[in-house]
């Protein structure tokens, strides 16, 4: 068979979805769109063992579902992990893109968020739940 390149123009902010979608399409697996009102997010798409798997953890179920925007100190999301954040946290925009196959990424879109704006002056970060 004859392999086929395609080109799927997917606007930024629905970036995390399409990949979950796809990747849900690959294996097989039938679900739901991603940050539906109402539904909760999958706990198994974050490893427990993973590091920022208690950030997934403080979004899904700390953050009263009626907000739609958090905004959180680079701090407050260390005492969270019980970890320090990498320098590059602190440093590049880019530490911060709403990249699924990045963990920390993973976890905060895995629990229906997504950063908007990146405050290095005040290390703080803002975050949008999914579709909203």
């Amino acid at each position: 068979m004859p392999n086929v390149e395609v080109t799927v123009p997917v606007p930024e902010e629905r970036l995390a979805e399409f990949f979950s979608l796809f990747g849900s399409w690959l294996s097989g697996e039938e679900r739901p769109l991603a940050g539906s009102r109402g539904r909760q997010p999958r706990s198994e798409s974050v490893s427990r063992r993973s590091r920022y798997a208690p950030l997934f953890n403080y979004l899904s179920e700390e953050v009263p579902a009626e907000e739609d925007q958090v905004e959180l100190e680079f701090e407050q999301i260390e005492r969270v992990i019980n970890a320090e954040l990498p320098r590059s946290a602190y440093q590049h925009r880019a530490w911060w893109a709403n990249t699924p196959s990045h963990a920390q990424a993973n976890a905060w879109v895995s629990a229906g968020w997504r950063v908007d704006r990146v405050d290095f002056d005040n290390d703080t970060v803002s975050l949008t739940r999914i579709g909203h």
